[in-house]
C-alpha cells in the first residue's frame, strides 16, 4: 500500500527545508555578528580601564613628584625612598613603582599590578612568602 504525498505536505516539506536550509547558511553570519560584538565591549572595558590607569598615574605624579618639587621652597630636590618625610624630595624608582601599584589596584578590581624584584629593599617589610618563592622559581629557571 503506498500512500500518497498530497502537494499541500509537499509544499510544506520544501518550505521546511527552505527554512532550515537559510537558517543554517545564516549561522556563521550570527555567529560573526555575536563575535563582532564581543570584541567591541572586550575594547571598550580594556580601553575605560586602560584610561582609569593613566589617569591614576598622572593624578599620582602630579601631586607627589611636581607637586612636591614645586611646592619645595629653596629649590632643591632630592630622590629618596624615604621622600615623604623629605621636603622637595621625590620617590625613587622602586618606591614609585610599589606607590603606583597600590594606586592601580585600589581603582581597578581587575588589573593587579605587583613590583617584584630580585634584591631585597632595606628599611622595608619582607616581601610575602608567594613573592619569594616566585623569586625563587625565577632564579632557578634562569639558571641563577
Amino acid at each position: 500500500m503506498k500512500q500518497e504525498i498530497s502537494e499541500e505536505q509537499r509544499k510544506s516539506g520544501i518550505l521546511t527545508g527552505a527554512v532550515i536550509a537559510f537558517l543554517l547558511l545564516a549561522l556563521p553570519l550570527a555567529v560573526w555578528l555575536d563575535l563582532t560584538e564581543l570584541s567591541k565591549t572586550a575594547l571598550r572595558r580594556q580601553a575605560a580601564d586602560l584610561n582609569s590607569v593613566i589617569t591614576s598615574v598622572r593624578s599620582y605624579y602630579a601631586s607627589n613628584v611636581v607637586g612636591r618639587v614645586l611646592a619645595n621652597p629653596d629649590g632643591t630636590t632630592k630622590v629618596v625612598h624615604n621622600y615623604e618625610s623629605v621636603p622637595g624630595a621625590i620617590p625613587i624608582p622602586a618606591t614609585l613603582s610599589l606607590e603606583l601599584g597600590r594606586v592601580i589596584g585600589a581603582q581597578q578590581e581587575n588589573i593587579t599590578y605587583r613590583f617584584v624584584s630580585d634584591f631585597p629593599f632595606q628599611n622595608r617589610a619582607p616581601p610575602p612568602a608567594r613573592q619569594v618563592r616566585e623569586g625563587r622559581a625565577r632564579c632557578a629557571s634562569q639558571g641563577s
